[in-house]
């Protein structure tokens, strides 16, 4: 990882600048999707004029964090620490696991993928999805001009299952030719990702949204693999790690404010497609920068009680009771994603997805 935001300034910036408008709810409403449903009886009968509770289970959208803290935990027969494994799951969908090559393989021959193995089942007996990182980084390449067929190389042995991303921090128009030399090489890519660590202050809506903009171009889908803001005073010049970086009061209502418009200046851009935040406590970060979600001694910051606003408020449905028509349709409408319909003791599932869908659904018995 490196400690980069989308464009170093060349002095220091004040904290939370005000670069273009504030994105509003209303332009998140193209994430929205409808699923039609026609709800049946047990017997296969539509329920006419009947009510049921509709509600949200998971969301499609990538919503990750990095699960590097959660890995030594889970090499335990008791899992991970309960408290901090709720505040990752009660948010984040998506882990990503570190994959380095001295961490994978310590030694020619001796692999240390038990270890990653079991995070990574973990994750997923939580229902989360995992992504590797990375699985090829510049410094394992033989430079600028072998990284196209270093990838291709990568491709070859990760197999047509997996998801691939071409990823990097640099968002200079030198990233922009070297992905066009990769895709000129017709080196198979899913997606493009892109790191954004503010550690020197929130970059705005208007920066960011003008370079998603240029990488849209691609037509491929949009990953933000990395990203953190500080709750802290901004990083000095050069990285310097300073020996005390505490997270302050006043910080922590910056980094609410800027995660919330960070976010919804994301997904008002159609080719995002998931979001990792960068870690979710203070222990262990970059540079000791104050970037988590939580503190250091694993209590909540303002910041994560507004991202989960947004995850689990604004873009999810709760229980709602709706009312079928004379046929027995309703209408689903919410974030892609698995939703529950229910009448008391019987119930049904269905899927939201980016296109509209039609569904018959008999509900039944839980017991």
């Amino acid at each position: 990882m490196e400690l980069k935001r989308f464009a170093t300034p060349r002095k220091l910036q004040k904290p939370s600048p005000r670069r273009g408008s504030a994105v509003s709810a209303t332009q998140i409403g193209h994430r929205i999707r409808t699923a039609g449903v026609t709800v049946l009886d047990p017997h296969g009968h539509p329920l006419s004029r009947h009510d049921v509770v509709v509600e949200q289970r998971a969301h499609a959208f990538a919503f990750g964090n990095s699960g590097f803290e959660l890995v030594p935990m889970t090499d335990e027969e008791t899992g991970p620490d309960p408290a901090m494994a709720a505040l990752w799951l009660d948010i984040f969908n998506t882990a990503t696991l570190p994959f380095y090559r001295e961490t994978s393989e310590p030694g020619r021959g001796r692999p240390g993928s038990n270890r990653l193995r079991r995070a990574a089942e973990w994750f997923a007996a939580h229902g989360c999805r995992v992504r590797g990182h990375p699985l090829v980084w510049r410094t394992l390449t033989a430079g600028e001009r072998g990284r196209p067929a270093s990838a291709r190389l990568a491709v070859t042995a990760a197999g047509p299952e997996v998801t691939l991303l071409l990823n990097d921090f640099d968002v200079t128009p030198a990233q922009e030719s070297l992905i066009e030399s990769v895709l000129e090489a017709e080196v198979p890519v899913d997606a493009l990702g892109l790191q954004c660590h503010m550690h020197r202050g929130y970059c705005g809506e208007e920066r960011t949204l003008a370079i998603l903009g240029r990488f849209a171009r691609f037509g491929l889908p949009i990953h933000i693999t990395e990203t953190t803001l500080l709750s802290g005073d901004p990083a000095p010049p050069r990285n310097y790690r300073p020996p005390w970086w505490p997270s302050t009061p006043e910080g922590e209502q910056r980094q609410a404010d800027e995660i919330v418009r960070h976010y919804r200046t994301l997904l008002s851009h159609p080719s995002v497609q998931a979001i990792t935040y960068w870690g979710l406590s203070d222990n262990d970060s970059r540079l000791g920068a104050p970037c988590g979600l939580i503190r250091a001694d694993g209590t909540p910051k303002p910041a994560y009680a507004a991202l989960r606003g947004l995850v689990k408020g604004e873009w999810w449905l709760p229980p709602t009771t709706v009312r079928t028509d004379a046929a027995g349709h309703i209408e689903v409408r919410g974030f892609p994603g698995d939703y529950r319909l229910s009448d008391g003791a019987r119930t049904a599932s269905v899927t939201v997805t980016d296109t509209r869908s039609e569904a018959t659904l008999r509900l039944n018995d839980t017991a």
